[in-house]
């Protein structure tokens, strides 16, 4: 069969191609032909015209993926997964999935592969090659960050994303992004390089049973729960969490909702930051429908005085003042505030922390 005559025929097949793997195949002899067609030295324009039918075939992949992941790959770690629903899109998601995790191609890398391996191309079965794809392709020689006093209930803590739109007037973690995150900020952003910490970080030797030593404050520069994350970052850490048992990870967010939709391995904490009453009934809320091994309410700041309802249903309590930040000065709850707070507690048997920036303490007369 000529050049001609194969081109022609392939560029009929290309016309009426409605799978990945039909194009696939359909690229694989345009390439081997093309570069036949450039060692044999076969006319100029026939070269061209090779070259501009394989531009052709990829567009038309680009479509394709355009066309069955338009808002990225769903998730098989959410409670209930349903590979034919899509994801809502948030300002961070790209419409090609390829592009979520900032690595152009894993997704393209991701459906050749589980069609080699005579699987089915599915969301779900994407979201989950794509995962282990990612993790395997990154430097191995991230680590955990040690903390400083401020946060003493975990020795380490790992920012595999970075970023938050709540906006919190006295967060001090914007300023701390916008001082070192040069190239992003405090927009959120996530990091494929520093997902091998956990394997990376070792206790140090005979700290093992202190306490403290095996906590991970996880996403401390950020809110793994917030509206804007998409869903196949939070797939990737709880793989992660899941496949590390040697570390309490402990999340933090002010969007408990979120708990509701994954299935959390045990080694996480489930936290909720609760500055208000409001923040703190909805959290007790959220927490009455989970179960999870250590649920906690951090309230810090310490904003108003909170009033928790009967059986709160979680294990952890913490306590903070205000640390100084650009958007507000360090500041102290009143000490009936904490004292509520600390009697509520005892009478449900929930463990209480007092963080070192709460200095607030009673200061009664007798007259």
């Amino acid at each position: 069969m000529s050049q001609i005559t194969q081109y022609k025929k392939f560029k009929a097949e290309l016309a009426v191609a409605e799978t990945f793997e039909e194009l696939r195949t359909i690229e694989a002899k345009a390439d081997a032909l093309a570069e036949f067609a450039s060692k044999e030295k076969i006319g100029k324009e026939l070269q061209n015209e090779w070259g501009k039918f394989r531009v052709e075939i990829k567009a038309k992949k680009g479509a394709w993926l355009e066309d069955k992941f338009p808002k990225g790959v769903r998730a098989d770690r959410r409670v209930a997964p349903t590979a034919t629903v899509e994801m809502p899109v948030t300002e961070h998601e790209s419409s090609n999935a390829r592009l979520i995790f900032n690595e152009p191609g894993l997704v393209n890398d991701a459906i050749n592969k589980i069609i080699d391996d005579d699987k089915v191309v599915t969301p779900s079965s994407v979201a989950t090659e794509v995962r282990k794809m990612l993790i395997e392709i990154q430097p191995s020689n991230s680590t955990f960050n040690s903390t400083n006093d401020n946060i003493e209930w975990a020795k380490w803590s790992w920012n595999p994303m970075t970023g938050c739109k709540h906006g919190c007037k006295y967060c001090y973690a914007r300023d701390i992004a916008n001082r070192y995150y040069t190239e992003f900020k405090f927009e959120p952003h996530f990091y494929p390089e520093r997902l091998m910490a956990p394997k990376n970080t070792k206790i140090p030797k005979g700290k093992e049973d202190k306490p403290g030593y095996k906590n991970v404050f996880l996403c401390s520069m950020s809110d793994i729960g917030g509206e804007w994350v998409p869903v196949e970052w939070v797939n990737t850490l709880i793989d992660i969490m899941e496949k590390s048992p040697e570390w309490n990870y402990l999340l933090l967010t002010k969007n408990p909702k979120k708990y509701l939709e994954y299935k959390w391995p045990k080694n996480c904490w489930l936290g909720v930051t609760a500055d208000t009453q409001k923040r703190a009934t909805e959290a007790v809320k959220i927490f009455k429908q989970i179960e999870h091994p250590i649920k906690f309410l951090s309230c810090e700041p310490l904003e108003e005085k909170i009033i928790l309802s009967e059986n709160p249903s979680f294990h952890w309590l913490i306590i903070g003042g205000r640390s100084e930040s650009s958007g507000m000065p360090a500041g102290q709850p009143k000490w009936e505030w904490v004292e509520t707070l600390i009697n509520q507690a005892r009478k449900y048997k929930i463990k209480v922390y007092g963080k070192p920036n709460l200095k607030a303490l009673p200061k009664e007369y007798p007259l």
